[in-house]
């Protein structure tokens, strides 16, 4: 409050610079550096274009055309996180099937976040968090040492697993593999999809 510049700014002005430093402190120095966690940002820079423009009188182009890209950005992203929703819940629908008809969690290889939902990191710890530690020497920019060895570790476990959930859009089965069930869903642009169910085909 003492520094010449600030006399000038609220209060809440000043909070509203501070918060916004320490995010941007906290985003450049935290280990998985990536556009996840800009949200945090969208709030404070509407906030402080609005105080520029206080007293402000737009040209009807202008503001019309901003208009229209904040629809058409609305629009597009609506239909992005609706595809992607579409996709997480017959994927999850899928795992719940396999679980309700007696197949144990750590014998799905499918979503992540259901892995994880059914006590998948609590097993990891349980087996000692394999892999957790000290970062392997190289490149440490490529390298998150807060999530790398969970996820290392769920693959390995999946390679296991005798249920595999995949999208039909990569393509036929793998080798050794055959479809169980499928589920349909709606891409982002309302294409027809398939989420299949796979198990491990029985040795002849």
């Amino acid at each position: 409050q003492k520094l010449r510049a600030s006399r000038q700014l609220s209060s809440g002005a000043i909070f509203l610079v501070g918060t916004y430093a320490g995010l941007l402190i906290l985003h450049l120095t935290y280990t998985q550096l990536n556009d996840t966690y800009i949200v945090a940002f969208i709030p404070l820079g509407l906030l402080i274009i609005a105080e520029r423009l206080r007293g402000y009188e737009p040209r009807r182009g202008a503001l019309a055309l901003s208009a229209a890209l904040s629809m058409v950005l609305i629009l597009l992203g609506g239909l992005w996180m609706r595809g992607e929703y579409s996709t997480q819940q017959t994927t999850w629908q899928a795992a719940d099937t396999l679980m309700h008809a007696g197949v144990q969690p750590g014998n799905i290889y499918g979503s992540p976040q259901w892995a994880a939902y059914h006590g998948a990191y609590d097993t990891w710890i349980a087996a000692g968090a394999p892999g957790f530690g000290i970062p392997p020497k190289g490149n440490p920019l490529i390298y998150d040492p807060l999530h790398d060895p969970f996820n290392s570790w769920l693959r390995k476990r999946g390679e296991r697993a005798d249920y595999r959930i995949v999208d039909s859009r990569w393509g036929a089965p793998p080798r050794g593999w055959q479809v169980v069930s499928s589920r349909s869903f709606r891409s982002a642009l309302f294409a027809k999809r398939f989420m299949w169910t796979l198990t491990r085909a029985p040795a002849r």
